[in-house]
């Protein structure tokens, strides 16, 4: 089977670029902005500045590195928990954290939570004590050497202050954390027009792909926007408040703190010869250079506000409340996107979206369990339903119109 050059176009170079230009747009989303986090919110001799429990020497530089250590049972070294309050920062919306972390043997309790871990944590304007949405950096299980992890959290708006904190978790396992950056970021100012244009880009593949299938045009932009809707929510960006880079750290690019140009200095005068006749006129000094002025500072956006998640929270309601969601959403999604264009043929395009949705958010939360395989089966099950709901509407409908078409004639009286 020969694929013709249009073919090939629209069935992989196409969207080949698309995926491409999505990774790129989405680890270019951030910028780092200037912004004094409450000191140095990283590690430093003793972690000075934490709040800690258990332990008041659990801190080593064997490697060079100041390294943190944390332990579900600690002793003499060892910390239980960390928590570092970073200030009262109303005017940041995204903030950036950054660590190299290892753990051992780390064995979860009853609650899959309960686990070593880095978490953010924030205070009501009445003082009390609140997790946000999505706000474990990671979930620490078994064993696993050095690595980097970074998340970027989009704070809630009604938070007076915000911190990080380590803790350790569960039924067993050893913690360790080293080069910690917290850093304010923002979100691109191009960014939301070059998503509306990836979309547009996205939207003009699909309507091509689905009308190879005889569908109309009308027909093949309304499964378009379907499917793109249903990406949107159920594979990225996601009903989530925290977001991990797909491929390598965030490019944020770096913050240059503006310095004062150097004093010019003045050469020393010297002194009169004494041989000299004092007739002569004395020599003037030589004129200071000129001091260049600075370059004025690149003017400073306005602070980004806050956005309350009302979306995403009316999402993860539903998700609560209904067990078996995730069929139910992939049968609509399925029948919708099957009486949209009229066949069959987005069918291939749900099983990837399917498989997607549970793989990226493995990825952001860098871990599978059997759960995750049920909810693939689950979403599985559900295009299967889908399918065979519209294949069984379908057959009565041309059945009926035929019918309709040709009805049966009564059999002649004698």
């Amino acid at each position: 089977m020969t694929l013709r050059p249009t073919s090939l176009l629209v069935r992989w170079l196409w969207p080949a670029c698309l995926i491409a230009l999505t990774l790129v747009l989405w680890q270019h989303r951030f910028i780092a902005i200037p912004h004094q986090l409450n000191g140095d919110a990283g590690f430093s001799k003793h972690l000075a500045g934490w709040e800690t429990v258990a332990g008041s020497k659990g801190f080593s530089t064997s490697t060079g590195t100041p390294t943190a250590r944390f332990s579900v049972k600690p002793t003499q070294g060892e910390y239980r928990h960390a928590t570092r309050w970073l200030g009262k920062i109303d005017d940041v919306r995204f903030l950036k954290v950054a660590a190299d972390v290892q753990w051992t043997d780390a064995e979860r309790g009853r609650q899959p939570w309960a686990t070593p871990r880095l978490v953010l944590i924030g205070k009501t304007p009445d003082g009390k004590l609140q997790y946000p949405r999505d706000h474990a950096a990671f979930l620490a299980k078994g064993t696993r050497p050095w690595h980097r992890v970074e998340v970027v959290y989009e704070l809630p708006p009604g938070l007076k202050e915000v911190g990080i904190t380590f803790q350790t978790l569960g039924n067993n396992g050893v913690l360790e954390a080293r080069s910690l950056t917290v850093s304010a970021v923002r979100q691109r100012a191009w960014f939301p027009a070059a998503t509306v244009a990836l979309l547009a880009a996205w939207l003009v593949w699909l309507t091509t792909w689905i009308r190879r299938g005889g569908s109309a045009l009308w027909r093949g932009i309304a499964a378009g926007i379907l499917l793109i809707m249903a990406a949107w929510y159920l594979i990225l960006p996601g009903a989530r408040m925290r977001y991990q880079p797909l491929v390598g750290p965030f490019q944020t690019g770096h913050v240059e703190t503006p310095t004062a140009p150097p004093r010019p200095t003045l050469p020393p005068r010297k002194p009169p010869s004494p041989s000299a006749p004092s007739a002569q006129p004395e020599q003037p000094a030589p004129t200071p250079p000129t001091a260049q002025k600075p370059k004025p500072a690149a003017p400073t956006p306005p602070p980004e506000a806050r956005q309350k998640p009302v979306i995403s929270e009316r999402l993860r309601q539903i998700d609560a409340r209904i067990h078996f969601i995730h069929v139910l959403i992939f049968t609509l999604i399925s029948l919708a996107a099957f009486i949209t264009t009229g066949n069959l043929r987005t069918r291939s395009l749900l099983v990837v979206m399917a498989v997607l949705s549970e793989l990226v958010s493995d990825w952001h939360n860098r871990d599978i369990d059997w759960g995750d395989l049920m909810d693939l089966l689950w979403n599985l099950a559900g295009i299967a339903f889908g399918t065979g709901i519209f294949a069984l509407g379908s057959h009565l409908w041309s059945k009926r119109q035929s019918a309709t078409a040709h009805p049966r004639r009564p059999p002649p009286t004698a």
